[in-house]
């Protein structure tokens, strides 16, 4: 009677410990496979909100500095590889965050 309540036991935790795998995975941000949109942040280089691709570019450090304020930041949809950079899809963002790219 032990050796199936130990195979049990085993049992319960093995799809328990699966169970919270799946559901943290769940949570990451993925990035597009290739011809995929995703959504991701691009900083503005140019400082004035607009709908210019060119004006926006990716950095996985870069961050919004509050002063000067400028537009800074917005959501675009985009799909890998990107074209030096900039996103390749549409702005999804109505504005820009506010504040100074950092230019890292």
């Amino acid at each position: 009677m032990t050796i199936k309540m130990t195979n049990i036991k085993k049992v319960v935790l093995s799809l328990l410990v699966v169970g919270i795998a799946v559901s943290t995975q769940a949570f990451k941000n993925a990035k597009p496979v290739n011809g995929q949109f995703a959504t991701g942040i691009f900083y503005n280089i140019s400082g004035i909100e607009n709908n210019n691709p060119q004006n926006y570019v990716f950095s996985e450090t870069g961050d919004c500095l509050d002063l000067p304020a400028a537009a800074c930041s917005a959501t675009w949809n985009y799909t890998l590889p990107l074209t030096n950079g900039h996103p390749n899809g549409s702005k999804v963002s109505t504005s820009d965050e506010v504040g100074t790219y950092d230019g890292n």
